[in-house]
């Protein structure tokens, strides 16, 4: 009904929220803040459209089990490291850098602020091509480029499978 509306948005536009004049009640940033190259300009953009008393929640990673696996694999295709990604998805695991953030931009934190959990994820057996398709998805544009460009070998996906098979072996993810 009217009650509830959700919508997927930039994390530094929230005019569909400010255009319609109804100010939310709570924003959800799950595993998304990190992401954003402005945090500053975001966590604005969530404080502006939240009611007196509203709640953001949101989560980051203060560790990636597949970051690991991913450089392996990208340096076994390339034939040397891969740059580092022009956003560090770690890059607010520092809690007083969130929490700056967070009050320069108006937040006032309380309840369950800066509690941590380990989320245990299971792909699926590590020899199933599924398993090591889902993988790479953060790297599949990446790879697809690489294919185009024909530098890297014939089959850059096919590389990039049995690197990553691998890496989960060499890492002891199985």
């Amino acid at each position: 009904g009217e009650r509830v509306t959700t919508c997927v948005m930039d994390l530094n536009d929230f005019s569909p929220v400010s255009d319609a004049h109804k100010p939310a009640d709570l924003v959800t940033a799950q595993f998304a803040l990190m992401f954003t190259e402005d945090l500053p300009g975001s966590l604005e953009e969530i404080n502006g459209v939240l009611c007196e008393g509203g709640i953001l929640v949101g989560t980051v990673w203060e560790d990636f089990f597949l970051l690991p696996l991913i450089r392996d694999t990208m340096t076994a295709v390339l034939g040397s490291a891969p740059p580092p990604p022009p956003i560090n998805p770690l890059s607010l695991k520092d809690v007083d850098l969130v929490d700056g953030a967070l009050a320069d931009a108006g937040f006032t934190t309380f309840g369950r602020h800066n509690e941590t959990a380990t989320i245990d994820i299971n792909l699926g057996p590590y020899d199933s091509d599924d398993t090591i398709k889902c993988t790479l998805i953060p790297v599949t544009p990446s790879l697809a480029e690489l294919q185009e460009k024909g530098e890297h070998g014939d089959d850059v996906f096919g590389t990039a499978m049995e690197a990553m098979k691998t890496a989960i072996v060499e890492h002891g993810m199985i």
